[in-house]
């Protein structure tokens, strides 16, 4: 597999909508750059742009580690800690999280997504 450059473009950027159903507030909807797929979503890397708005978030099949570029999110615990990460700041969330995730203001991101997969074994 060759390097890849993870960039961002008008033409490539794929638009997504958030189900209604975990909208809180907000528009919620996102421009997403999915730059690599190691297959079935084992590990996918990119850029993303989200729009203001909070969202539910339903227990995550993958880990995320992401680092805010510009703009600013806040993940809201069950128990209502916050956790804020803006510009230059790296963010990470476990597989099987459930929160609110909350864009403040239009914010771009680069993530890595893995998808944990054990080895049933012998």
């Amino acid at each position: 597999m060759p390097a890849s450059l993870l960039d961002i473009d008008d033409a490539t950027g794929v638009t997504r909508h958030p189900d209604p159903a975990i909208v809180r507030s907000g528009d919620g909807s996102s421009t997403l750059w999915n730059r690599v797929d190691l297959g079935s979503g084992v590990l996918m890397c990119g850029q993303w742009v989200g729009q203001p708005g909070e969202l539910d978030v339903r227990p995550r099949a993958h880990h995320e580690m992401f680092t805010v570029i510009r703009g600013l999110v806040e993940l809201i615990e069950e128990d209502g800690s916050v956790v804020r990460v803006g510009p230059g700041q790296a963010g990470f969330i476990p597989m099987g999280w459930t929160g609110i995730w909350r864009t403040v203001e239009e914010t771009q991101k680069s993530y890595m997504l893995l998808k944990v997969v054990l080895d049933a074994g012998p």
